[in-house]
Parts: structure tokens; C-alpha cells; sequence
């Protein structure tokens, strides 16, 4: 796995991003709608509990911050800028995928933002990541 992820981010910096992007749109879109599906069918009685709400949420703004983490790896020019676009458009083909009604885009929106502020923030810890293992490869 490491293998291939490293022959993608060697090749041509437009096939590279095009792919990096497709694995991290349909990754953070997948594993949602994963979630999604598993939550509903083990807790149907509990679907619209608070708790139940808030433990979805904290998983899928997981799910952001690693598809953020994994664009910041697989990119490695302006990672943040791209791990926080590609998180956003998982965010809305999810959205989008799932089938919103009209007065639900305020939920539409409330995703995108956050899963940019997530996304950014995952891309921004793996190029810490990589500056700290190159600082202690140059020691």
C-alpha cells in the first residue's frame, strides 16, 4: 500500500493530483455514507437520539481530518490548499449523493466549512510531519 501511494505521488504533477483527488473525494464520500448505512441499521430504534447525532459527527469530522491527512501525503505543493478542496468536495458529493431537500442546505454549507477547516488542519499535520522528518533526517 505504501508502495503505490508513493508511485502516485511521483508521477506527472496533473495525473498525480487528478488521482490523489479521486482517491480522497471517494474515500471521504464512501466511508460517510459506510457510517451512515452501519448507524442506521444496528441503532435504528436510536437513529434520532442526541447521542446518537453526536457520536456520528465526531466520526465523520474524523473521516474529514484523515482525508485531509491523506491529501496532505499524497500532495505535496500547496497540501493544505488541496487536502482542504478535496475534503470539501467529498463533503458535497456526499451531500449531494445522499439527496438533500431545499432547506437543508444550511447543512450543505455548515459540511463544506467544516470539513475545509478539517481538512486543512490534516493536510497542515502532515506537512509538519514532513518538515520534523526532514529536520531529523538532516541532524
Amino acid at each position: 500500500m505504501k508502495k503505490c501511494l508513493h508511485n502516485i505521488a511521483e508521477l506527472s504533477p496533473r495525473v498525480g493530483i487528478t488521482l490523489s483527488y479521486i482517491i480522497c473525494i471517494n474515500t471521504c464520500a464512501f466511508t460517510r455514507n459506510c457510517l451512515k448505512i452501519t448507524l442506521w441499521y444496528f441503532l435504528r430504534s436510536f437513529y434520532h437520539s442526541v447521542w446518537l447525532i453526536n457520536l456520528f459527527n465526531l466520526m465523520s469530522y474524523s473521516i474529514m481530518f484523515f482525508c485531509g491527512c491523506l491529501m496532505g501525503y499524497l500532495v505535496h505543493r500547496y497540501s493544505i490548499l488541496h487536502a482542504s478542496l478535496s475534503v470539501i468536495l467529498g463533503v458535497a458529493f456526499t451531500y449531494l449523493i445522499s439527496g438533500i431537500n431545499s432547506n437543508e442546505y444550511i447543512l450543505l454549507l455548515n459540511g463544506v466549512v467544516t470539513g475545509a477547516v478539517l481538512g486543512a488542519i490534516g493536510g497542515a499535520c502532515v506537512v509538519m510531519m514532513r518538515k520534523i522528518i526532514s529536520l531529523k533526517n538532516n541532524i
